[in-house]
């Protein structure tokens, strides 16, 4: 520092502040757009959620509605969704933030697999149930033929033959049976659907053997082969029946599965959103933190500079002012004693030439007394 200039020092010293200042500046800028890359990225995730939950609406609107809209619109937000996701991947340089965006897109494309079983399961068992309604249609018309025509032939035989009176009436009455039970069937076949009880399918199942069971026996019994034929078309629109109703139980268990894959798949996403929020979230403030302990530092440090070089260019200038006064301190002295020694000089010239005034004067007065006599 001696060896340099006082303009030098000054500009040396302003020079190492700004530097520091500016890389101060630097750090807090780079740590504040950091912040908000990670604010703008956890905003995204959070909106992931959001359109997550929008899908989920329109699959509670389909399936309260059964309107195939709603279909189209849950495919729509699921692809658009996968979009944005890639997006937001892209704009991740971590792996493990790639990975997390990677676990969003499989299972969002796992809820839509899960969600178009759900509704190809829904259309089947849509006509499983018009099967059922059909051939429930055939049981009942044929139970409900067989009883009218027992009834008929009952009026017929009934004042010729006792035993052929009470052989029509007990055949009547089981026609009348089976009505019945068909008829407690479709209700338990609606309570199942309704709650999913297992008690009611059970119940159904007993029902469909009883029916087909006497249904046997009444066939048996039968000469006419019209009744016969009737009873067999029974028999068949039973089996169907009962055949359609398995199928449509197993529809709704494999609806249950898909539905519950949707459920957990949906979920999976969700969560998986919001430790990427939360991962955005503690980076964020793990940046501020950073950037805050940063600021403080580097500012220490450029007011440490700045008293060192404030008070090293106080000294580099005080220093030679001070010699300088000093030397013209001594120079005055120099001169105040120069100055002390001419005015004594001065006076002692002063006092000869005095004394030589007074000799000529005397020497005068005397020349004065020999000229005049």
């Amino acid at each position: 520092m001696k060896k340099f200039s006082l303009a030098v020092k000054i500009a040396f010293g302003f020079a190492i502040i700004l530097v520091f200042l500016g890389g101060v500046a630097f750090i807090g800028f780079n740590s504040l757009s950091g912040v908000v890359d990670r604010s703008s990225k956890s905003d995204a995730v959070s909106a992931l959620v959001t359109s997550i939950l929008s899908v989920r609406q329109y699959e509670k609107n389909y399936i309260m509605r059964n309107d195939d809209t709603f279909v189209q619109k849950v495919d729509d937000g699921v692809k658009g969704l996968i979009i944005r996701v890639g997006e937001i991947k892209a704009s991740f340089k971590k792996k493990i933030n790639k990975d997390q965006m990677d676990q969003v897109t499989e299972k969002t494309r796992e809820y839509s697999t899960a969600f178009l079983r759900f509704v190809e399961l829904r259309k089947k068992k849509a006509e499983e149930m018009t099967l059922m309604r059909a051939k429930a249609r055939i049981v009942l018309q044929g139970a409900e033929e067989i009883r009218t025509d027992q009834k008929e032939q009952f009026e017929v035989v009934r004042k010729t033959s006792e035993e052929a009176m009470l052989d029509k009436l007990k055949k009547a009455d089981d026609a009348n049976r089976m009505i019945k039970w068909f008829l407690d069937c479709r209700k338990n076949e609606k309570e199942y659907i309704i709650s999913g009880d297992k008690k009611f399918l059970d119940a159904v199942t007993d029902q469909v053997e009883k029916i087909g069971s006497l249904a046997g026996q009444l066939k048996s019994r039968f000469t006419n082969q019209q009744n016969i034929d009737k009873l067999t078309e029974l028999q068949n629109g039973l089996k169907e029946y009962a055949a359609a109703f398995k199928v449509y139980v197993e529809m709704t268990n494999r609806q249950k599965e898909a539905e519950d894959e949707m459920v957990k798949t949906a979920r999976a996403a969700m969560e998986v959103c919001a430790a990427a929020h939360a991962d955005q979230k503690a980076k964020m403030e793990s940046q501020i933190t950073t950037a805050n302990r940063i600021i403080w530092i580097g500012a220490a440090i450029a007011l440490i500079c700045g008293i060192f070089f404030a008070i090293a260019i106080t000294r580099s200038i005080t220093k030679p002012v001070g010699r300088i006064i000093a030397g013209l301190t001594e120079g005055a002295t120099q001169v105040a004693s120069a100055s002390g020694q001419v005015s004594s000089s001065s006076q002692s010239m002063a006092e000869g030439a005095s004394q030589q005034a007074a000799s000529i004067e005397e020497t005068s007065s005397s020349m004065e007394e020999i000229v005049l006599p």
